[in-house]
């Protein structure tokens, strides 16, 4: 079984924090950065082709994990990381991050993904000691209309008229995060800022010209991928040949020479390059937004994913997820393509598709570890 060692080394570190803090005139800021169901090697600073030059900075200043442990749901990481407890969920006798730091004074936000449970004026971050919140209380959907959306504990309403068509989920997190460090640097107390991005789950949803950026970079198929990252990885010393072999490919994984609709999957993993892509972008005006207020250099950063590279395929409704794009189109006499529809680019609003499982054995690295 794996054991989420990160999730307790964040807890001593952050109780560090709280016992010190009544005796430090400088408390220091906490800003988490939680990003959903991406590989180990997908940022550039762990061998990966996408453009992450900001958590690449990020990474380059601090210190970088080449051994982390984290649960395989984004759910019990998430209640892991809020109680300390190596939990399946976060029950009522849990005591949260954020309340123990509003103890000492700290200020608490949150923008993103909860996933730890449904009614945001029962049990979402409000209840569990968040000053402010704006997100997603579900653990999936679209990213052109958000399910779920709310600010505080009010449901926002994505079909009003101020609701923007350009509107990108992940754009939008990094925008909230921002106004929620601007407001908090004008007071004279520290904060705890917690970033959940819904980046790079399902559905593959990405702005066209991003996506177009990625495309040259998939066309040799997941094979190839997969080598030149664990090259990129031996060359950058964050693993090494003998310790950590590369295994064959999982059983279900077919060669790239084999398969059909090429285009089709080459766009796909393109679309999740972007979504990538936005993320980083994201964390860079956040960081923008820590520098301007001048609290960077006061502020404990954590970066880390939820799990790893998610092999799931779609189908029907996305397990609920799509309930309301699915409702939408059908008002509008229109289709959703969910799931593996060959004949239809992924991206789109009107579509609801997945990267599946030959990608992310690229993007996951499973080794035969030998230490």
């Amino acid at each position: 079984m794996i054991r989420p060692r990160c999730f307790f080394l964040l807890v001593l570190l952050l109780a560090s924090v709280v016992c010190s803090a009544a005796f430090s005139a400088e408390r220091p800021n906490i800003l988490i950065i939680l990003t959903d169901d991406m590989g180990f090697s997908d940022l550039g600073c762990f061998g990966g082709e996408i453009d992450t030059p900001n958590l690449d900075a990020l990474a380059a200043g601090g210190l970088r994990f080449t051994e982390f442990h984290n649960t395989a749901r984004c759910w019990p990481t998430r209640a892991t990381l809020m109680s300390g407890r190596y939990s399946n969920r976060l029950g009522q006798e849990q005591v949260s991050i954020p309340v123990v730091l509003k103890t000492v004074g700290y200020q608490t936000g949150m923008v993103g993904k909860w996933h730890l449970g449904m009614n945001p004026k029962k049990d979402g971050p409000i209840q569990r000691g968040f000053d402010v919140f704006y997100g997603t209380m579900t653990g999936a959907g679209s990213f052109w209309d958000p399910i779920t959306l709310t600010r505080d504990t009010e449901p926002i309403d994505t079909g009003c008229e101020d609701f923007s068509e350009d509107y990108y989920y992940t754009d939008v997190i990094g925008a909230e995060a921002v106004k929620q460090i601007e407001k908090f640097a004008k007071a004279d107390k520290p904060f705890f800022e917690y970033v959940a991005f819904t980046a790079a789950h399902w559905p593959m949803h990405a702005p066209e010209k991003t996506i177009r950026k990625y495309l040259p970079l998939y066309e040799g198929g997941w094979e190839k991928l997969r080598n030149e990252r664990y090259a990129r990885m031996l060359e950058m010393g964050i693993i090494d040949k003998e310790h950590w072999p590369l295994p064959p490919m999982e059983p279900r994984v077919r060669k790239w020479e084999t398969v059909d609709h090429k285009a089709w999957r080459i766009r796909n993993m393109a679309i999740y390059a972007a979504m990538v892509d936005h993320m980083d972008r994201a964390v860079g005006k956040i960081v923008k937004a820590l520098k301007d207020t001048k609290q960077f250099d006061n502020t404990l950063i954590v970066y880390f994913h939820d799990n790893g590279a998610c092999p799931e395929h779609l189908g029907g409704n996305g397990w609920n997820t799509a309930n309301n794009i699915l409702a939408k189109a059908k008002a509008a006499g229109k289709k959703v393509a969910v799931g593996d529809v060959f004949d239809v680019p992924m991206g789109g609003p009107l579509t609801y598709g997945s990267v599946g499982h030959n990608w992310a054995n690229a993007r996951t690295r499973r080794y035969d570890a030998t230490r």
